[in-house]
């Protein structure tokens, strides 16, 4: 009896919050950790822009228009949000404003597979590329209504150079 009275007292002690013992984390508390953005549904992955620009998505706007029988277009506008200032704003323009701009965001139905992949998007508000600054990414893509994603992720397009093979 006194050994299960000791196990319960040592249990409760490394597993208590107030102790700072080990907690496991909640689901929620998980997501506020991650750099990801879930909404209805849908997670919004956006590690390469934070990787590649300092992007932090901070809010997902979804509008869904049925385009014909079968068949929606959907509007995603992601606010991102310069988490530090950008050294090459050069290369920031090209990303977000130009043709073959190399950056994509792919769509994932609920088992992973690719089910669509955007490439051509907006943007609103000015690119200033300074910390604390923000602008608006809008996406459309049509779907099929039978199709629904689970994920967006945002990713290079862009090939690494090949190297050269030794002889």
């Amino acid at each position: 009896m006194k050994k299960l009275l000791a196990l319960t007292v040592v249990f409760l002690v490394l597993f208590s919050p107030v102790s700072g013992g080990v907690v496991p984390k909640k689901i929620d508390d998980a997501k506020k950790e991650s750099k990801h953005l879930a909404h209805e549904g849908v997670l919004y992955n956006v590690d390469h822009l934070d990787k590649a620009w300092g992007l932090t998505l901070k809010s997902v706007q979804v509008k869904k228009e049925e385009l014909n029988k079968g068949t929606s277009q959907i509007r995603t506008t992601l606010l991102l949000e310069f988490n530090k200032d950008v050294d090459d704003l050069k290369g920031l323009y090209k990303v977000f404003t130009g043709p073959n701009s190399g950056l994509a965001f792919y769509l994932f139905d609920k088992d992973n597979v690719v089910i669509g992949k955007v490439t051509m998007f907006g943007t609103e508000g000015e690119l200033t590329g300074k910390k604390g600054d923000a602008f608006r990414l809008v996406l459309q893509t049509s779907v099929l209504d039978s199709q629904t994603f689970a994920k967006m992720e945002a990713r290079s397009t862009e090939r690494p150079p090949e190297t050269k093979k030794g002889k």
